[in-house]
């Protein structure tokens, strides 16, 4: 009686584990094949939301890719995963010269494909085909998409300069500036000599400094208004105190001066 109960459930026979692997090897056919579609016929229609439809892509491709390798019946061998990562360093390659060449969404597809079939446990060539795959969404004016490809670079390699100050340029030019100084600061820690980040930092704590301040004076300007309203009534105004900032301290004291009635 117990046997036959642990043999109830359900299992997959070969063929049809076969026929799930064949599906999900033409899906995946089908998704690169698309995205180089993609490539090939709008290149001079490009805006940023293809760059956006073919990560999708990817995405799906790597969940069929997941899938792919779950139900393998046999693990690959360590020459089957080198010839992997070997075709996609070449992949890598025609991207880089794709690049070269302007045509970017011809690169982004291409990194995609590399990326498609680059092992997971390959963090260095991952790494860097991201990172590239982000240069080419700056081009195309793709920028949140292009920090994504810089973080997911940065995941895979935590001291990857190059990755963190195309990071800290995009936050710049996207106006996160608190955002931009860490990327630029996290390269100084890893080469102090590194004269972009250097003046980056500079630069962007200047920016950092001036957006603070005209904050600082908006604020200002609100609570005199609120404060007008409140002490009217008593027929006095903020022009009645005076803010001075400390030099030393960088707070703030306030003065009260009454004026003389008539005056």
């Amino acid at each position: 009686m117990s046997e036959n109960l642990l043999h109830t459930s359900p299992t997959k026979t070969e063929s049809e584990k076969l026929e799930l692997n064949e599906n999900l090897e033409d899906e995946l056919l089908v998704r690169c094949n698309m995205i180089e579609s993609k490539s090939d016929h709008q290149v001079n229609e490009l805006h940023c939301g293809n760059a956006s439809l073919i990560h999708e892509e990817l995405d799906k491709s790597h969940d069929s890719d997941k899938k792919l390798n779950d139900l393998s019946m046999e693990k690959p061998t360590e020459e089957e995963m080198e010839m992997k990562r070997s075709q996609a360093v070449e992949l890598k390659k025609l991207g880089n010269e794709q690049y070269k060449l302007q045509r970017y969404l011809d690169s982004i597809a291409t990194y995609n494909k590399a990326l498609l079939i680059c092992p997971t446990n390959c963090d260095t060539e991952r790494s860097i085909i991201y990172a590239n795959r982000a240069a080419a969404n700056i081009h195309i004016g793709n920028k949140e998409s292009a920090i994504q490809d810089c973080s997911k670079s940065l995941q895979l390699n935590s001291r990857y300069m190059k990755a963190y100050l195309r990071r800290a340029s995009l936050y710049e030019e996207l106006d996160q500036l608190n955002e931009s100084l860490d990327d630029y600061k996290k390269v100084l820690d890893i080469d102090p000599n590194c004269l972009q980040a250097q003046t980056g930092c500079k630069r962007v704590e200047t920016n950092l400094y001036e957006k603070n301040e005209k904050l600082k004076e908006e604020m200002i300007g609100k609570l005199k208004d609120l404060g007008n309203l409140v002490l009217r009534p008593f027929g006095l105004s903020t022009d009645n105190f005076n803010l001075e900032k400390n030099s030393e301290t960088g707070g703030y004291s306030i003065n009260f001066n009454q004026k003389e009635r008539g005056s």
